[in-house]
């Protein structure tokens, strides 16, 4: 069965600061290249109104892009999970545990490419 949307949750709380341009433009490459099955949802904790806002401000344009969304509020399904737990999502495909953000989108991809290749083989 093939999903339809490969949802990626981040905490944007651990995105803003020194590599956020990295992370936002490994999920760009990962609209680029996963396009129509990807989206981002970015879930925050413990940041106040003018942090997201300046974060919006600065990626503006790429967020639009990677048709992502940012709530405090709690989600009911992720396809790939990086670092949340039940607080934040209450159910998910794939969970990465651990690590940098980096790490989690490198394992995102590794497992849609998977995914492709057992699907291609069919």
């Amino acid at each position: 069965m093939r999903l339809n949307v490969r949802s990626l949750a981040i905490l944007l709380d651990d995105v803003i600061g020194d590599s956020e341009n990295d992370i936002i433009e490994s999920l760009l490459e990962c609209k680029k290249r996963y396009n129509k099955h990807f989206n981002v949802i970015f879930i925050h904790r413990n940041l106040n109104r003018m942090q997201i806002k300046e974060f919006v401000s600065r990626h503006s344009n790429e967020l639009i892009k990677i048709e992502s969304e940012i709530t405090k509020d709690k989600v009911r399904y992720v396809w790939f999970n990086i670092n949340l737990t039940n607080d934040d999502i209450m159910s998910w495909r794939y969970n990465y545990r651990g690590g940098n953000i980096q790490n989690g989108i490198k394992s995102y991809i590794e497992i849609l490419n998977h995914i492709e290749k057992k699907e291609g083989s069919r």
